[in-house]
Order: C-alpha cells, then sequence, then structure tokens
C-alpha cells in the first residue's frame, strides 16, 4: 500500500510539473474567473488575481485597503507599478512552493507586460507560459457580469441565474453569504470592456512575438466550457 501511494504521489507530481502556467488576456466577464475555479479545484493551480488582492486589503481595513477603496469602487485602475510589485511577490510565495499558477487581469499594459517578462525570463519560466484569450462578445460579458455573485472572503464567482444560486446563497467553498459586487454595475462593465479594448486587447501583438497565445470561444455555457478545458489541458 505504501508502494502505491508513493507512485501515485510521484504520478501526480509529474503530471502537475507538466501542466502550464497560465496568463489570461481576455475581457472582463469572457470566463477568466470559471476557467481559474475549475484549475484550482481540478489541478491545485494558484489564482493570482489584483483585484482579489486588492478587495482583500479593502476587507482588512488595511492603509492601503483604505487609500485604493474609492478607486476600485469606480472602476479604476491601481497605479501600476504597485501593482508590479504586488505581483513579484505573490508569484515569488508561488514558486517558492513549486505551484502552478494562473495570472487573471495582469498585465495591462506595455510596462506591466515588460515587467512579467523579465520576472518569466529571470526565474527561466518561458517555456512554461501559456497565454489564453477567451472571446465572448461585450453583450455577453455584461450579463455576465451584471449576473454574478462572489464570495467576500475566499473570492469564489458564481451566477445569479444558476439553478445553485437560486436555491442557495452561500458559497459552496466556505459558506459564507454571496454578495454582489458594488463595482458590477452597467456603467462600470462598459467603462471596464472600453478600457479592455483600447488598452489590453492591444497587448496580444506584443505577446505574440514571445508566448503561445490560444484562443477560446468563450460564448457558450459552462458545461461546454469545461469540455474546452478538459481539451486544452490534455
Amino acid at each position: 500500500m505504501k508502494k502505491l501511494i508513493f507512485l501515485l504521489i510521484i504520478f501526480f507530481s509529474c503530471q502537475l510539473a507538466a501542466l502550464k502556467n497560465f496568463v489570461l488576456i481576455s475581457a472582463p466577464g469572457s470566463g477568466k474567473g470559471t476557467f481559474s475555479q475549475y484549475l484550482v479545484e481540478k489541478y491545485g493551480y494558484v489564482h493570482v488575481c489584483p483585484g482579489d488582492m486588492f478587495r482583500d486589503e479593502i476587507s482588512r481595513k488595511t492603509d492601503f485597503g483604505k487609500h485604493i477603496e474609492p478607486i476600485v469602487a469606480n472602476g479604476d485602475y491601481i497605479d501600476k507599478t504597485i501593482v508590479c510589485k504586488l505581483m513579484a511577490a505573490h508569484l515569488e510565495k508561488i514558486l517558492e512552493e513549486g505551484k502552478k499558477f494562473i495570472l487573471d487581469g495582469f498585465p495591462r499594459e506595455e510596462y506591466s507586460f515588460n515587467f512579467l517578462h523579465n520576472f518569466f525570463e529571470k526565474h527561466s519560466l518561458t517555456g512554461d507560459v501559456c497565454f489564453l484569450q477567451f472571446e465572448a462578445d461585450d453583450d455577453v460579458c455584461k450579463e455576465r457580469i451584471l449576473g454574478r455573485v462572489v464570495c467576500p472572503q475566499c473570492f469564489m464567482v458564481y451566477n445569479k441565474e444558476s439553478a445553485r444560486i437560486k436555491e442557495s446563497v452561500v458559497c459552496d467553498n466556505c459558506g459564507s453569504s454571496l454578495i454582489a459586487r458594488l463595482a458590477d454595475n452597467q456603467r462600470i462593465a462598459e467603462k471596464r470592456l472600453r478600457y479592455f479594448h483600447s488598452e489590453i486587447e492591444p497587448l496580444l501583438e506584443m505577446v505574440k512575438r514571445f508566448y503561445e497565445v490560444i484562443r477560446i470561444e468563450a460564448a457558450c455555457s459552462r458545461s461546454e466550457l469545461e469540455e474546452k478545458y478538459v481539451q486544452l489541458i490534455d
């Protein structure tokens, strides 16, 4: 039995080692969070999202959280140099623990992409990273943004229209009551989508010079998306 357990540990360790790290450059509401939750639950990835970092600081009422709270509430972005420093600290810790990561909502402009590329080169990760672009039209993205609810403790994301949420309003993961984010409203959703198309989406041409970019049609049901996730990982 001990030998079997040891072999299973080796097998799953090799599986994890063979998996890529992922960077998601996709519009808000396109399915990044659903994909991230899938990899976290299925393969033990670590989801790294600047927005979650900021919301954690705000919920703990740190000095930094108090400073950025009105910025986040208005749907604006935090200073890029601050975001890069936070990101470097989080990624260093993940690498020390030997885990795989998913970057969601980063990079956002040329400055942060150059920072990230230099970080990957420094840690010999350029061959172990895959960039993903989930594609869904703006109407689909807005509908998802306006319909989502989140856990304020572990940041799991759900949709109000799902059968499960109609039956329960607590998080499957930690049991906390689900809430709608103040920033998930029509005005800010449209503002963030405009920003994505004008500032973030053009980054993909630069990314393609260094990394593989896989495009995934994401305007479909969750079950159909999960089938695509399996194909991607395989």
